[in-house]
């Protein structure tokens, strides 16, 4: 008898079945009909079954064993516990918003993701500098935007920090960094653009929480305090308190409206295989009992195509609404379009 691994976790799409190893953060897939197989035998696979032991074994997913010990592999425990008020705190940098930052001192916040999105003054970088040196957390994000102003002195100032430090280069231009520390991670454009968060705990927060939504803080350039850049709602300006309470932000109901926001709940993101394994910054919207989203994401489930793959095609090139709280489509059409695509 062979079965999983217990590090092996499938999620079923609409059209087919994502395969995510934890172990070595890969996936694969599989057609539905073989989860559906699976699924009425347990997930339990018999040798005696050529075709499809040897698909699966070879891809290093099986495990062989004997019949009295089937029951004693427990799966592991899908809690995820972030033992932190803020999993990620978003910061603009600008004049005003450098001079503030000591009032995040002492907070109970994992890591920090700074935004550099325009021209930033040699004293506002000195403070920023001053401020990842003494502060907690062991990783520091950078995010170049467009209109960020390359600063040689920025990246002489990080060059001895110790942390580990994530450079996201959304800018279109070319960054040069000092550092021969083995500490630093660069992100261009490309590598991000398409990009799942293939992780464990990603997988994790995603049965419960929105992993984009969930445990974040956005102070804007302004000084204003929200849930994250896309929303609105604004609760509170470090302008206005001599420190940062994070504990009075929470005290408002609606700043943890969007954090419990499954896939599951999202039309179109539930039929997802890959729902598991997103970051997704699409504002959900609630119409009648479901949560949609205005804007396409850039894969379509009902096609298995991404955006710049040949073949794709939006929602509303397929027809599949919305907008009325509930899923429109026209499954015949639907059909022929993904045979003529994957068959054809």
């Amino acid at each position: 008898m062979y079965q999983f691994f217990k590090n092996i976790f499938l999620t079923k799409g609409f059209n087919r079945t994502l395969v995510y190893d934890s172990l070595t953060s890969k996936i694969h897939f599989f057609p539905n009909d073989l989860y559906d197989q699976l699924l009425l035998n347990n997930f339990r696979i018999d040798k005696k079954n050529n075709e499809v032991f040897e698909f699966l074994n070879k891809k290093g997913l099986l495990q062989k064993i004997s019949d009295d010990l089937v029951d004693c592999f427990i799966d592991l425990d899908d809690e995820i516990q972030i033992p932190y008020d803020i999993a990620t705190l978003v910061f603009e940098l600008s004049g005003s918003s450098s001079k503030n930052l000591y009032k995040l001192k002492n907070q109970n916040i994992l890591q920090y993701n700074f935004i550099f999105a325009d021209y930033t003054s040699l004293k506002s970088i000195e403070l920023f500098v001053d401020f990842i040196n003494e502060c907690e957390s062991d990783t520091i994000e950078l995010t170049f935007l467009n209109g960020f102003v390359y600063s040689k002195h920025l990246f002489e100032l990080i060059k001895s920090v110790k942390k580990i430090i994530l450079l996201n280069n959304f800018a279109g231009i070319k960054i040069d960094d000092p550092s021969t520390h083995k500490n630093r991670y660069l992100n261009s454009w490309n590598d991000i653009h398409f990009r799942l968060s293939i992780n464990f705990i990603n997988y994790l927060e995603s049965l419960k929480h929105h992993t984009y939504f969930n445990k974040k803080v956005f102070i804007n350039k302004d000084c204003e305090i929200k849930n994250s850049q896309e929303t609105k709602e604004i609760y509170g300006n470090l302008n206005n308190d001599n420190s940062f309470d994070i504990a009075k932000v929470f005290k408002n109901p609606t700043f943890k409206k969007l954090w419990s926001i499954k896939k599951e709940d999202t039309l179109v993101c539930q039929d997802c295989e890959f729902r598991r394994l997103c970051v997704d910054n699409r504002l959900p919207i609630k119409i009648k009992n479901n949560w949609v989203h205005e804007e396409e994401c850039n894969y379509n489930p009902y096609i298995s195509k991404w955006s710049h793959e040949d073949g794709f095609k939006s929602l509303k090139e397929l027809d599949i609404i919305t907008k009325n709280g509930y899923l429109e489509m026209n499954k015949e059409k639907l059909s022929l379009i993904t045979n003529e695509l994957w068959e054809g």
